[in-house]
């Protein structure tokens, strides 16, 4: 069960301990998971119906009514309540994007600039839904919201310490990951086109380390300043909500760069160097002759025990700089706007001391497959793999990529197939870690799913020169 069911929760000024769900099964199990109390009695801080079973859910008198349904806006009004609509993209059922039809600028910057559509035909359908949103939505189902007492959701309202305005639009990006991801608010000024501000929470109460570890990346890239400051969010400050804890940063201005390079070629071309000559900056700027013994013997522990790989792989890496590194520098942790302008989002995983060329084979490569018009999970690992070991056209853009960072940072070539193997059985790793915190099977995603093959492979594995053209 996805917690996204049930996050326009999120929209609520007060938060849910106790609710009800008539007809509707997901958000009985979605409400269960996430800690909510089910009743059908008095005093309930939300009640849920499909719209034609308004009048029994109107019947329990809850302090917020939420409705499935077209139609749902006008029968709470009837009741009394005060009513706002929502439009969850690109699905009901599963949304990843929550959008309230009474924000218009907001509408607008979600479906045009954020999150446009890949193909011309469906992004004309955006324009014109951004368009008319308030008035004439498109004929999917919309969830309408009931309350007796009208104001901000709590979670911005709570950020309000930050500066973040009470009358402010926003609208809610959900993710497409498991429930330990965490919603997130763009915010924007009264009258503004683009977002000042993204307020992250939790979906679950007492969830804490995404914060910690966010805190203590961007730490790092204020003291790095330079390219490092210019590319990254700021945090303003951290706040918790009845046990949920959530966190305020400066708002990354574009479009995510996973969707620009599956629909624009060219411009996902320009981005794709953008980010690449940064990723060699940084690794310029903050290369160091640093302490990595810590990075270095946390992988003799954690990590070749786990691939029955031998201990030669460290000691082969010869004597290399330390570096800041993001550590999950993915296309989705990325926004772009203009030549130049972009945002490298989610520090969470970052390093001070860590090894270099990580972050831009682990970006490149999944970047490249995007641009390829790879898209399934199968796909990009399948791209992935023919890409390193030679035999796509954009296998050359790679290793030129990585032959100009070698340059630049005086990597010897023969640490190259070693670093490269200890990335990929290192991100190998992740989605165990995450299915361990999160007590559950967790997503595998493509990037994971190189580390066997690699190791198998005899063009691969730590023996790996293909890059070098």
């Amino acid at each position: 069960m996805s917690l996204r069911r049930i996050d326009l929760r999120f929209a609520l000024p007060h938060e849910v301990r106790r609710a009800a769900a008539i007809g509707l099964e997901d958000w009985s199990a979605g409400l269960e998971e996430a800690g909510v109390a089910l009743s059908a009695d008095s005093d309930l801080d939300m009640a849920v119906a499909p719209v034609d079973r308004a009048n029994e859910v109107l019947g329990l008198g809850a302090r917020a009514v939420v409705l499935e349904g077209r139609g749902g806006a006008r029968k709470l009004r009837s009741a009394g309540y005060a009513t706002s609509r929502y439009l969850p993209l690109p699905t009901i059922e599963a949304p990843d994007l929550l959008l309230p039809l009474e924000h218009g600028e907001p509408i607008r910057y979600a479906l045009t600039t954020w999150r446009p559509a890949e193909t011309w035909p469906k992004q004309v359908r955006n324009r014109a839904l951004a368009a008319l949103a308030r008035l004439a939505p498109d004929p999917r189902p919309l969830q309408a919201l009931g309350l007796r007492e009208a104001g901000p959701p709590a979670t911005l309202a709570a950020a309000a310490r930050y500066e973040v305005p009470a009358d402010a639009g926003w609208f809610l990006t959900l993710g497409q990951g498991d429930n330990l991801t965490r919603a997130v608010f763009h915010v924007f000024a009264p009258g503004s086109r683009s977002p000042g501000w993204v307020v992250k929470t939790a979906r679950v109460p007492g969830y804490d380390e995404p914060f910690v570890k966010d805190e203590a990346g961007l730490a790092l890239v204020e003291a790095a300043a330079g390219v490092a400051l210019r590319h990254a969010p700021r945090l303003l400050g951290r706040l918790e909500v009845d046990g949920r804890h959530a966190s305020v940063e400066s708002a990354a201005v574009g479009e995510r760069l996973s969707t620009l390079l599956a629909r624009d070629r060219g411009r996902g071309g320009q981005a794709f160097a953008d980010v690449t000559a940064w990723v060699s900056d940084l690794g310029s700027q903050t290369a160091t002759s640093g302490d990595l013994d810590e990075e270095v013997g946390r992988l003799e522990r954690e990590v070749l025990p786990s691939w029955n790989a031998p201990p030669s792989l460290l000691s082969s890496l010869g004597a290399l700089p330390a570096v800041l590194q993001h550590n999950d520098l993915g296309t989705w942790n990325a926004v772009w706007a203009a030549p130049g302008e972009f945002t490298v989002l989610d520090w969470e995983s970052a390093r001070g001391n860590g090894l270099p060329l990580w972050d831009l084979l682990y970006f490149s490569v999944d970047a490249l497959g995007l641009l390829d018009g790879a898209r399934t999970a199968e796909q990009r690992a399948d791209h992935a793999v023919r890409l390193l070991r030679g035999e796509l056209p954009a296998s050359q853009t790679l290793f030129e990529t990585i032959q100009r960072y070698v340059s630049e940072l005086a990597i010897p070539a023969e640490s190259v197939g070693p670093l490269a193997t200890l990335c990929w059985l290192h991100h190998g790793l992740s989605h165990l870690k995450r299915a361990e915190t999160l007590g559950a099977e967790a997503q595998v995603p493509p990037a994971e799913r190189i580390a066997p093959i690699w190791l198998d492979d005899p063009l691969l594995g730590p023996g790996w020169d293909r890059w070098r053209g």
